[in-house]
């Protein structure tokens, strides 16, 4: 998974552990702080954030434990 920041409040998501439709609507279930909305693309997942509050260290972690958990769940 690589995360590549898009300007200040935006981030691109790829290389996926899973479908991004999978990872976009966990996030937005269950979002992480500074998340505002994520969206999902045909292999990508568009991150749109507070980046006073967002940490992309952090987003790896739980991004890596929701496909953990969601492979786990099938």
């Amino acid at each position: 998974m690589r995360i590549e920041p898009l300007g200040e409040a935006a981030f691109i998501v790829r290389e996926l552990p899973l479908p991004a439709y999978e990872i976009a609507r966990e996030l937005n279930a269950n979002r992480p702080p500074g998340l505002v909305e994520a969206v999902a693309s045909y292999e990508t997942v568009g991150l749109y954030v507070d980046p006073d509050v967002f940490d992309p260290n952090a987003f790896e972690l739980s991004v890596f434990q929701l496909g953990t958990s969601v492979c786990e769940g099938v």
